[in-house]
């Protein structure tokens, strides 16, 4: 990446931002303009790295961009423009604590000084969730009770933030302040068009209540476009992050959960589909930080054609978090010859008092269960569709029937393609 110091003035000089966002713009380019680019993900197998040319984005102050909302109710207040708000409770969201080592790269403080497009979100006071308590005891096996269970849990209120792309970068910063209740974002991306594009999208949560928190990414980028996505959570509330990941040329995503609330659960469910030479690069990090906190990291994934997926879980408990649960579970359902992926998960323990699992696995679609399709009729394309269809089917329908049929249909498109 290659910005001149005058085009960083001209882009600064469109923007009527508080002063002290505008002196944080500044550090960071300095900083951009002094660090290399990141190393791209090298797995046990495969290596993860977009064909892709950065020196061609050059940043926008006003992006060319459709943005929709939609905000069925009261309780939820969505800023939403190209620059930052004059609110100095904003300033708590460009502290140091949410960055992590592996930010020091240009193209993270590319992103921070040059975001163009900003959502800030509040909530009105309601009646908080009622937390969990319960956790497996050495009687139990490792299996989640009802209380505890790793499939997301039916989510029918929430507002929607759509975006439909069509040129130019843009770097979306969102803030979520719930220390009031908020209960679901809905955030979707799609794109067209024949020119190469690079988006990133960077959220922040901040949560201080015992409530539940959800945020979610449905991303259909056409495969002209690169997409960076970081998602960074520090809370004591109830967290469930979801991520349909289904297009794009290249999809770096990383999610960093910080659990400092007893009793508090951190759900991550993360699906994807690949073809052609689609790549994906999936990270998710919870820190269990205090008692009785759980975890559950799912990964569930099909590529075709020569497409690339590395799939990396990491949950770790301190050593002050006696008594947490967690479990993580990757599967990638390899459909062509030339698709490759690895499975990494990971498990940091410094307490003994705990109960931890996982589970990886990328492979085929068992050969005995597409013969007992096929033996009813079925083509090689339909079967492999119905089982992953039947895999993916437990996390498509944790919305409204609308928005259910909507991730339905874009599952057949993706499977189809």
């Amino acid at each position: 990446m290659q910005v001149t110091e005058q085009e960083f003035e001209n882009f600064i000089k469109q923007l009527d931002e508080p002063e002290w966002y505008t002196q944080y713009r500044k550090d960071c380019f300095k900083k951009f303009q002094t660090l290399d680019m990141p190393g791209f993900k090298q797995g046990l197998n495969i290596k993860i790295q977009p064909d892709f040319d950065f020196n061609s984005v050059r940043p926008k102050a006003k992006p060319e961009v459709i943005k929709k909302i939609t905000n069925p109710h009261d309780r939820i207040q969505i800023y939403s423009g190209n620059q930052m708000p004059h609110n100095d409770e904003l300033k708590e969201f460009i502290a140091d604590k949410w960055k992590e080592p592996e930010d020091e790269n240009k193209i993270y403080y590319f992103n921070e000084a040059f975001a163009n497009d900003f959502s800030i979100i509040t909530g009105t006071p309601e009646k908080p969730a009622e937390i969990p308590t319960e956790t497996p005891t050495q009687n139990q096996t490792e299996t989640p009770t009802q209380n505890q269970t790793e499939t997301p849990t039916e989510l029918n209120d929430f507002a929607y933030i759509a975006y439909e792309i069509t040129d130019t970068p843009i770097i979306t910063k969102t803030i979520i302040l719930s220390n009031k209740f908020i209960h679901e974002i809905i955030n979707t991306k799609t794109s067209s068009g024949n020119t190469i594009k690079y988006t990133s999208d960077d959220v922040r949560i901040l949560g201080n209540g015992n409530h539940d928190l959800g945020y979610s990414t449905i991303q259909t980028l056409d495969k002209q476009t690169v997409h960076i996505q970081k998602r960074k959570a520090i809370c004591e509330a109830q967290i469930k992050w979801n991520h349909f990941c289904f297009g794009s040329m290249y999809t770096k995503s990383t999610t960093n959960s910080d659990v400092n609330c007893p009793g508090v659960a951190n759900t991550n469910t993360t699906l994807f589909i690949g073809d052609q030479d689609q790549q994906f690069d999936l990270y998710e990090n919870v820190n269990n930080n205090a008692p009785k906190t759980r975890a559950f990291i799912k990964t569930v994934g099909a590529l075709k054609g020569n497409a690339k997926a590395l799939t990396e879980s990491l949950i770790r408990v301190d050593k002050n978090a006696h008594n947490s649960y967690g479990h993580e579970a990757q599967r990638t359902i390899l459909l062509s010859e030339t698709a490759e992926a690895d499975a990494i998960p990971k498990l940091e323990i410094n307490n003994n008092d705990v109960q931890c699992s996982h589970a990886s696995s990328v492979g085929q679609i068992d050969e005995d269960l597409m013969f007992y399709l096929q033996s009813r009729g079925l083509d090689d394309k339909t079967s492999q569709n119905i089982v992953v269809k039947g895999t993916f089917e437990p996390y498509l329908n944790i919305f409204d029937e609308s928005l259910g049929q909507e991730l339905d249909q874009i599952v057949d498109r993706a499977l189809s393609g």
